[in-house]
Formats: C-alpha cells, structure tokens, sequence
C-alpha cells in the first residue's frame, strides 16, 4: 500500500487534509483474480479481537450484577428460561406466563422494549447452565454484548478500510473498542451493544450500496487487504456483477434493520434513514435510494417483526401494547421518563470523556467531514485542495481517490449528525443513547490523526486538545482506581499483576503526552492512549470495582440474609430499597413494600425477613445484620438492615 502524499499547499489548514486523502490508495487484484486474505489482514484482526479480550474479560465473570438496567434484562431473560425449562409443576403463572414471547420482572409485563435481547440472552444462559436454570449466573446473560462489542469492533474496521483505508479502519475500530462507553457496556447484560452491531451492519450495507449506485467515484476510495471492491474499482469478474452484489448488500441492509427494531425499536431505523436522507439532500441525488430494494425491506421488516407484534398485542391488548410503544417512542421526546433529563448538549459534553482516548482529534475529524458534506459531490472533485495527490501519482486517480475519500467523510457526518441532533433535542437522555454515531466519530477521529501525522492536518490552539484530553484520561485512567480504592477494596491476589501492568501503561501515556505537542507525534500519542485505556480496564474491572464492597450493596444483603436463612425458605421483603439487583439475587421472590404495606405483609408473613433502612426499624423488629454502602442508581449513602420478627423467634427450634 502506498504511503499517503502530503497534498498542496493551502492557506485554510482543513483543505491540505484533503489532499492528503488522496494520496492513500491500493491497487487491486489482476483482472479474472480473486481476491484472497493477506497475512497483514489476519495479523490485523486477530489483534483487534485480542485487543478487545483484554478489555472486555477481565472483571467479566467477577464484577455483580449492575442496576437498573442490567438487573432486569437478566432477570427477564432468566424467567424466560425458566419457564421454558422448569417442569410445569414448578411454574408459577404470574411469573412465568409470558414464556418466550411477553418479557417479564416478576409479575411486571416488561414491553418497553422488543424481545431479541431476551432471546440471546436466555439462550446464552440455556447454553452455558447446561439448561439448568437454577445454576445459571449473571455473566451467561452477559455474553451476547461480549459478542456484540468484539463484532462491532470488526466490522468498523472492515468498514473503515472500504471508507479510507486498513491503518485507519483498524485505529477506527480500536479507538471503539477501548472506549470508557464500549468497555462498560460489554460488561453488562443489556442491549446497547447489540443494537451497535446491528447499527453497524446496517451502516455498512447503506454504505456498500450507496457507493455503488453512483455515490462514490470509480477508484475513489482506497482498496484494503481483502475488500472485495469499491464501485468497479476491484469487483469480481464473471458471474458476480455488481447489481448482484448491490443486491447482497441491500439485503443485509434489511436485515440489520430488522435486527435493530427487533433489538430497541426505532434507533437503527432512526440513524440509518436520517443518513439516506441526509446524503440524498446534500447530493441532491433520490434515484440511488431505489438500489436499496425498500420492497424487500418491508418484506423482511413485516416478517422479523409483525408475528411477534401481532401475538403480543393479542396477548395483552392491542390498546395496551400501542400505548407502550407510544410511550417508549414519543414518550420519552416530550417528557423525562424516570427521571432522565438533559439539556441540549448533554451528549456533546460527555462525548470527550465517553470516546477517550479517540477524542484526541474528533473535533479536528468533525470539521474535515461537515467540509466535504457541505460541497455537491461532484463539486469535490475538481477543486485544486482536493486532488494534491493527482500531481504526485502524475495521472488523474488522485482527483478520483480525492473525491471518494471526500464521500466517505460525507457519509460519516450523514452517519452521525442528523440522529445526533435529533437525540440532543429529545428530552429524555441517558449517555448511550448515541452509542449507534459512535464508529462514525471513531473512524473520523482516527483519519484525522493520520492525517496530522502526516503534517496534512495543521492543528493550532494545542492547548485546547492536549489539556481535556490529558485531564481526561487522568481522571479515568487514575480517579476511577482511586475513588474506588477510596470507598475501601477488598483486596485481592490479582491486584498486583494487574496493578504493575496499569502502571506501565500509564508510563507510555505520559511518556508520549509529555514530549512537545508541536511535532507530529499524533499517532503515538493515540496509541498511547489504547494502550493506557487497555491496561486500566482490567485493573478498574477485575480487582479494584468487584472488591468495592460498598458498591454493591443488594450483594451484601443477600449476605445478611443468606446467614439467617441458608436454605432460602423464609420469605423475604424490602421496604424502600427497590433495587432490581437484589430481584435478580433472590431469583425474584423478594417482595417490594411502601412503608403502608409493612404491617400488612407481617401479619401474612409472621416468619419472614425483611430489607428496610435503619432509620425505620421499629422497636418490635429484630435485627439480624446490617449494611452500609453507596446507592450509585440514587447517588447516594444508604444503611439497611435486615430484620425479622419476635414472634417468630419464639417460635424457631
């Protein structure tokens, strides 16, 4: 691959960027060849799947189950299971009788979202429990976001190197993958992360389609390792001909959209049209929307989703079920739901500390993109920034290679910055709802560090990059060890190898942020980052969060309670600590009460145990232990104890 031409010289230092765009391109296979995978190509991908282990296993078995979230997609996916493998005898109708298609939380029909989550997630459990479900664990129903996050990973790079090239695709990708949201979400049994590879397969078969209707020129954009090909530029030859595999792709477009709304509803959808729609605007261009087969999408939609719509809204009534819908979708627009709310530009503000350390350049790769999406594309072409590289090859394939490295950034902010306006205005917010944008601005933000490094990119005001960017991975990479450790860990064997191993990490950060800021250095210090955000994840994940004691504390009343009730056959209530962790800890017999129900649960229940705060027990309780801990879903100190009752006492052998 040849090495990428500094572009000619531009007063604006955004355009020298483009030129360099160009210059970065490989040629194809001989015509009548297939293409065949390169060792550079294996080499690249079993390093980012290793990259991605290195993060995402560690902490993966030990850390305990997270509220609210995580909590309750597990223990839906558990009475899944459960009333798929529990004789009919041990079933309980109120618990178990949605079976695989009405998701439920104990008693509670939990519709706000579809049910695909819940399927990979039991099945997973079913899986790995041997389809047992009472010796399941939380991290079986963990193991579908694993998967997700590592797949995700790979098709950002594959996407990256269509869009630009392999080194870039693969940092792109990198930079996903390590990132505090990523790296967080794949610990956790929820959706987000599913979602994000369905977004991803979706935007890359809009991509693979959009190029080859007419949006991207004829060996415009550089050909990596085993692409297959780019608008003409490496197709097959013989029987494949490029309608067919524009078909292909259509198809996979549908059918990643279908995963999506099958995943969380509306989100892949939402990303991915607002992007056909913005590329169709700035280009001014309809026609190519028709490659996409849209008779196809609603067959496939119609054929994911309409048996599962239609049963539940038999199930539960088709009022019931629409209302839901609407809540979940409009709802949450013009209304905070529980108690979720931001201002407009809540995601822009967390985007630097939640893509760390790929926000090196992001603003840089932002502005690069809204340049090239502002142009008609076939303005791009022939503006003298634009093909800098045409002299250096001495042909016109630097024009062509200009352009389509202009329409890959032009996708890319389509990608990202209608659906991102879209989540800033919606009143509801919580951080990974941008999650589906994030490969776009990963993929930006590693172009543009190469291309400073290759001094195409002039970037001044250093202090506003290096600072927050320096503050920033400060604060991850040693405040949160450090506001854990200030909690009080519980330590243990593994906190010494993984602490010598955080500790040179953390040498080659500083090693590369401290050398001048005015030489081109920018791609070390990126992949100084990598490396420092790698080795403070198994650290934060393994030994320091689990060991946290006083953050987990649904876990430290079971303790409690499991000392006064080995066999787990008293019953067991929470008055005011309603976390769902401690639901899925008790396999969901806990009761929840407001303080108006207490005196009538313990006259039904003269034997039972009971979660309360401290300032609430009563002279007539007897405490069996007590807990003290930080209520992070509430955000702030709680002291529980567990009591019973004097009668039963007297009555106990």
């Amino acid at each position: 691959m040849q090495r990428a031409q500094d572009g000619s010289e531009s007063e604006a230092p955004l355009r020298r960027e483009d030129a360099a765009s160009s210059g970065t391109q490989e040629r194809g296979p001989a015509p009548g060849r297939e293409w065949r995978i390169r060792p550079s190509t294996v080499i690249g991908g079993v390093a980012l799947v290793l990259l991605c282990l290195v993060v995402y296993l560690p902490g993966f078995f030990s850390l305990p189950v997270v509220d609210r979230d995580e909590a309750r997609f597990a223990q839906a996916s558990r009475q899944m299971l459960e009333a798929a493998t529990l004789p009919e005898s041990e079933r309980r109708p109120e618990v178990h009788g949605g079976g695989w298609l009405v998701p439920m939380v104990q008693d509670r029909v939990r519709l706000n979202k579809p049910p695909l989550i819940y399927w990979l997630q039991a099945g997973s459990a079913w899986v790995f429990s041997g389809g047992n479900a009472f010796r399941d664990a939380i991290w079986m129903y963990r193991v579908p976001s694993l998967l997700a996050a590592v797949a995700a990973a790979m098709m950002v790079w594959r996407l990256g190197a269509s869009m630009f090239d392999a080194r870039v695709g693969w940092v792109g990708a990198a930079l996903l993958a390590v990132s505090p949201m990523v790296a967080w979400e794949a610990h956790q049994a929820r959706a987000d992360l599913v979602l994000l590879a369905a977004t991803v397969a979706a935007m890359w078969g809009l991509w693979e389609v959009w190029k080859r209707a007419g949006g991207v020129a004829r060996h415009s954009v550089p050909v990596c390792c085993d692409q297959t090909g780019v608008d003409g530029a490496a197709e097959r030859t013989g029987s494949e001909s490029r309608g067919t595999r524009t078909l292909r792709w259509a198809v996979v477009f549908w059918v990643a959209v279908a995963a999506g709304v099958m995943t969380k509803g509306p989100a892949t959808p939402l990303v991915a049209g607002l992007c056909a729609l913005a590329l169709s605007v700035s280009g001014r261009r309809w026609r190519w929307l028709l490659r996409l087969r849209p008779e196809i999408g609603v067959m496939v939609l119609l054929l994911a989703v309409g048996p599962w719509v239609w049963a539940v809204a038999e199930r539960v009534g088709w009022g019931s079920y629409w209302q839901t819908v609407l809540d979940e979708t409009l709802g949450r627009g013009v209304a905070a739901r529980e108690g979720h709310w931001g201002l407009p530009g809540y995601h822009t503000l967390l985007l630097p500390v939640l893509l760390w350390p790929g926000s090196l350049l992001t603003l840089w790769g932002v502005l690069l993109a809204w340049r090239a999406f502002r142009r008609r594309g076939e303005d791009t072409g022939g503006r003298p920034d634009m093909v800098g590289a045409q002299a250096a090859h001495g042909t016109g394939d630097g024009a062509q290679a200009a352009r389509g490295a202009a329409e890959a950034y032009r996708f890319c902010f389509a990608w990202f910055a209608p659906a991102w306006i879209v989540f800033e205005l919606v009143t509801t917010k919580l951080p990974h709802y941008t999650l589906p944008m994030y490969p776009a601005l990963a993929l930006l933000s590693a172009r543009a560090v190469f291309a400073a490094t290759n001094r195409a990119l002039e970037v001044r005001r250093l202090g506003l990059v290096k600072v927050p960017w320096v503050a920033i991975g400060a604060a991850i990479c040693i405040g949160l060890p450090a506001a854990c450790f200030a909690i009080g860990v519980r330590h243990s064997w593994s906190i010494i190898p993984l602490g010598l191993v955080w500790v040179l990490g953390l040498v080659i950060w500083v090693d590369q942020w401290r050398r001048p800021w005015d030489s081109p250095r920018w791609l070390g210090r990126q992949l100084a980052g990598i490396v420092a955000m790698a080795a403070t994840a198994p650290l934060l994940f393994q030994a320091v969060m689990p060991g946290a004691k006083k953050l987990w504390l649904s876990q430290r009343v079971m303790e409690v309670v499991r000392s006064a009730d080995p066999a787990g056959a008293r019953p067991l209530a929470a008055m005011e600590f309603h976390e769902d962790s401690l639901v899925f800890l008790t396999r969901g017999r806990v009761t929840r009460l407001n303080e108006a129900d207490a005196g009538a649960w313990w006259r039904a229940n003269p034997g039972g145990l009971m979660v309360l705060p401290t300032s609430k027990v009563l002279r007539l309780h007897s405490p069996v232990g007590e807990v003290e801990g930080f209520n992070y879903s509430r955000g702030k100190w709680e002291r529980l104890t567990v009591v019973g009752m004097p009668a039963y006492r007297e009555q106990a052998p």
